[in-house]
């Protein structure tokens, strides 16, 4: 049953409530332990703990929880993961400057709260004592209850797109990878069709910018076919340099063994690694160059993989993102048309899928253009961001450095 996608659908619109439940219910059990210890002539004040901290509870943190829902579900459903952050983060304070200096004077008061409201001839020594560690448990709890109230709301923001489509983060790369499964045999073929070819000249360029030197190391992400690997494998005397070192890598098993394959036949026995981008398993400052062409645009967490190439060159090193992008006004008409109707025939004619092509169409347009991705490479620790628009904008390469 866990595999109809409807039964799926289901369980994760749970998940929020079991998990609000689930907190809840640790912690009743934690009040009934301390409930336990309390004399019998304790209970009554044991209640009104219990009642007096649902108070602010219901005032703060359940109003405020609640209160924010609705924007929340609006960031969620607009896929704007920024507002339903900036949303979730205001709530969150606003829950942090109520509910904790109200639990600390609870605390520091529940002497005088308990004897002012009850008097004070009722109840022995022992069992005052008690009841203030109750109220004291039950103050900590509320913390705890308040949070939940929002806590619980985070799942719905666990979507990313797939082309136009709106998926679960956890399906996109199992999406992403049967379209890579199916054209990987063709996948020069595909690159010809989307770019007119000119994909072989805009990759020339990027390994010109790279500027490779002998002896050092690079690693190309995403790699497909292997023919950048080929390319810096020599600019690198890899083979006859021992300090030169070139890794060909891609998240997809079919792409990485296509890519191995061709590299095989040019005599180039390159390392192979197949891993995700965004958990690049390379230590910091290992690389004098990365390159990624072609494939940004099909990870989830574009800001993540991109700080993880950071993070793996050297001081004086380079990362270089190629990818398709937005081009100028006066070519969107023609390349919509081709984009959406041409290509996607030509996909079912030469490889007998329509599908993968147009959702590399779709994905196109849901990557950021040339400006808003230099934003995000300035903005996850790039020094400094070149940005390189070819032909009309349809294509950009964007050269990070660090310092």
């Amino acid at each position: 049953a866990i595999r109809n996608k409807n039964v799926r659908e289901v369980l994760k619109l749970m998940v929020p409530r079991t998990i609000g439940i689930a907190i809840n219910q640790i912690n009743f059990l934690v009040i009934t332990v301390f409930a336990s210890l309390l004399a019998s002539g304790s209970l009554a004040i044991f209640n009104f703990a219990n009642n007096i901290q649902s108070f602010p509870l219901a005032l703060f943190g359940v109003s405020f929880a609640v209160a924010v829902f609705p924007n929340l579900s609006s960031a969620a459903a607009k896929d704007d993961k920024k507002e339903f952050v900036a949303n979730f983060s205001k709530t969150f304070r606003k829950i942090l400057f109520f509910v904790i200096p109200l639990t600390v004077l609870m605390l520091l008061l529940r002497a005088q709260l308990v004897r002012v409201i009850l008097g004070s001839g009722q109840f022995n020594w022992e069992d005052t004592v008690l009841t203030f560690e109750t109220l004291g448990v039950l103050m900590i709890c509320l913390f705890s209850q308040s949070l939940e109230q929002l806590l619980t709301r985070a799942p719905f923001m666990s979507k990313t797109h797939f082309g136009y489509q709106s998926v679960d983060e956890a399906e996109k790369a199992g999406k992403v990878a049967e379209v890579f499964h199916s054209v990987a045999a063709k996948y020069d073929v595909m690159n010809d069709l989307m770019s007119f070819g000119l994909h072989r000249v805009w990759k020339k360029i990027t390994i010109a910018r790279a500027q490779v030197r002998p002896g050092q190391k690079v690693l190309d992400i995403a790699g497909g076919t292997g023919d950048l690997a080929a390319a810096f494998a020599r600019a690198a005397g890899w083979g006859q340099n021992t300090e030169a070192q070139v890794w060909l890598s891609d998240i997809n098993a079919s792409m990485l063994g296509v890519g191995r394959d061709r590299l095989l036949d040019q005599g180039l026995a390159l390392p192979c690694v197949q891993f995700d981008a965004e958990k690049i398993p390379f230590p910091e400052n290992h690389f004098d160059v990365v390159t990624v062409a072609f494939g940004l645009r099909n990870m989830t967490h574009k800001d993540v993989a991109l700080a993880e190439m950071r993070r793996v060159i050297k001081p004086g090193g380079r990362v270089l993102v190629l990818e398709f992008s937005k081009p100028d006004a006066f070519l969107q008409p023609v390349y919509d048309a081709y984009s959406f109707k041409v290509l996607p025939w030509l996909g079912e004619k030469i490889a007998q899928d329509s599908e993968s092509y147009r959702y590399l169409a779709e994905s196109i347009r849901m990557h950021p253009d040339a400006d808003a991705l230099k934003e995000i490479m300035l903005g996850v620790g790039f020094d400094e961001v070149e940005t390189h628009r070819m032909t009309g904008g349809i294509v950009a390469l964007h050269i990070g450095f660090k310092y």
